[in-house]
C-alpha cells in the first residue's frame, strides 16, 4: 500500500516517484496506490492500462479505480470508498473537475456534498481563470477581480470568494444547526450557477 507518495514533493519529483514505483512493483501480485495528484494518478492509470493491453488473457482484470468521498456521520467527516466508474478516465483533471461541478448544478445536494463542492468549485475557477488571466495566476482574489470587473458584479464576486474559501479544505462542518446547513446547501447551488455562467460568458 503506497499512500500519496508525492504529497510532500514538488512537481520535479513526480516522474521520479512514478519510475521508482514502476520499477520496484511492476511484478507484484497486488498494489494499492492512493493519491490526491491527478497527474500522478494518470501516470499510474496509464501504466496499468498498458499492462492490461499486453496481457495474454484479455479477461483478466488488471486494475480498479476508486474514489474516497467525504461522508458525514454525527458531525464527523469520514471517507467513503466508491467505485469511480468512468469519471476518472477523463483525459485531464480539468475535465474531471468541470464534470463534477456541472453535474452538481442539477443535483439535490446533501451535507457530504459541501466538502466536494467547495473544493471542486475552487479548483475549477483557479484552472479556468489562470488560463484566461495568466498574469494573476496563483492569486485567487486577483483572478476573481479580473473575471468580475463590473460594479454590478461585485456581489457575485464576493459570494464566490467567500464560498470557495469557507467550504474548501474543511475537516468538519463548523455549524451543526439544520437551518445553517440548509442555508449552505442552498447557497452552493447559486454559487455553482454563477461560476458556470461566468465561464460561459468569458469563453463560450
Amino acid at each position: 500500500v503506497i499512500d500519496d507518495p508525492i504529497s510532500s514533493f514538488d512537481n520535479n519529483k513526480l516522474f521520479s516517484a512514478y519510475s521508482c514505483i514502476k520499477c520496484e512493483f511492476d511484478n507484484c501480485k497486488q498494489l494499492f496506490i492512493l493519491t490526491h495528484n491527478f497527474n500522478f494518478f494518470k501516470l499510474i492509470r496509464d501504466w496499468m492500462q498498458t499492462k492490461k493491453e499486453k496481457s495474454k488473457d484479455a479477461r483478466e482484470k488488471y486494475y480498479s479505480i476508486y474514489r474516497v468521498e467525504p461522508k458525514i456521520e454525527e458531525g464527523i467527516r469520514i471517507g467513503n470508498i466508491k467505485n469511480a466508474g468512468k469519471s476518472l478516465n477523463q483525459t485531464s483533471e480539468y475535465d474531471y473537475v468541470f464534470d463534477t461541478v456541472y453535474k452538481m448544478k442539477d443535483k439535490e445536494l446533501e451535507e457530504s456534498d459541501i466538502f466536494n463542492c467547495g473544493n471542486a468549485c475552487r479548483k475549477l475557477l483557479e484552472a479556468f481563470l489562470s488560463f484566461k488571466f495568466p498574469k494573476q495566476r496563483g492569486d485567487i482574489l486577483s483572478l476573481l477581480e479580473k473575471a468580475f470587473p463590473d460594479e454590478e458584479e461585485i456581489q457575485n464576486k464576493n459570494r464566490v470568494y467567500k464560498f470557495i474559501n469557507a467550504y474548501s479544505h474543511l475537516n468538519v462542518i463548523e455549524s451543526t444547526e439544520v437551518s445553517d446547513i440548509d442555508t449552505i446547501l442552498a447557497e452552493s447551488k447559486g454559487i455553482i450557477q454563477i461560476i458556470l455562467n461566468k465561464i460561459e460568458q468569458l469563453d463560450s
